[in-house]
């Protein structure tokens, strides 16, 4: 009988679906009784191999995911300075505005000609300022849009690789694999638990990220119209 044939008939012997919700370790053991030793062994090889390609991703995800808390963070100091920064420009402006209106009414009363020109030169002074405060806020924007792109496409990346691994914890490929003859096979590898509270933090950091991109991206619009 092929060793296809073997494996049909041992997994057949279950009760039901029983076959298909046990782990790799006890999918294994049923197989080293199917087929021979060096089949038996073939399969663990390839399935610790598997593993410890799943642990380096997991470790890769955490790091990531270190980064992205550290960005997060930086992201909500910086939404701190630049309100503050919004407002104070905003009574800057205004102050701006008041003087320029106060320097129009001088020169509809009619001031000499020596009051005119110093009226003629603050207005110039105040739009050389105001044309200064647009350009500053016109690069602020666009160098925020490329910090929010590049963002964008780690949160993507990230969110890829979770989704992945969550359609492997759910499908049972993520487990410890505890009966191993290779003394340096990884042990305890990819905890469920661990990978859920891993998952859910990265998901939460997700929901943050995207709320200060919004809120950053809603505050650059409103500079540009101010």
């Amino acid at each position: 009988m092929s060793s296809g044939s073997a494996a049909v008939c041992v997994f057949d012997s279950d009760d039901g679906d029983g076959a298909k919700n046990r782990n790799i370790s006890e999918l294994i053991s049923t197989l080293r009784t199917a087929y021979r030793t060096k089949d038996f062994d073939r399969v663990e090889e390839i399935l610790v191999s598997r593993e410890a390609k799943l642990k380096r991703e997991m470790q890769d995800m955490k790091k990531e995911n270190g980064f992205l808390y550290e960005q997060g963070e930086e992201l909500k100091r910086l939404v701190v300075l630049e309100k503050a920064a919004q407002d104070a420009a905003q009574v800057g402006e205004r102050k701006a505005v008041e003087r320029y209106e106060k320097l129009l009414e001088e020169v509809k009363r009619g001031g000499g000609r020596d009051d005119d020109k110093r009226v003629i030169l603050e207005l110039k002074k105040k739009c050389c300022v105001l044309e200064c405060a647009k350009m500053k806020a016109e690069s602020e924007v666009e160098l925020w849009k490329r910090r929010f792109k590049e963002l964008g496409i780690r949160v993507s990346k990230l969110e890829e690789d979770t989704a992945m691994l969550m359609d492997l914890q759910s499908a049972g490929a993520i487990v410890d694999i505890i009966d191993s003859d290779d003394d340096h096979a990884p042990g305890g590898i990819l905890c469920r638990e661990g990978n859920k509270d891993l998952i859910d933090k990265v998901q939460q950091l997700f929901l943050v990220v995207k709320m200060l991109i919004n809120l950053l991206a809603h505050q650059g619009r409103m500079k540009l119209r101010t």
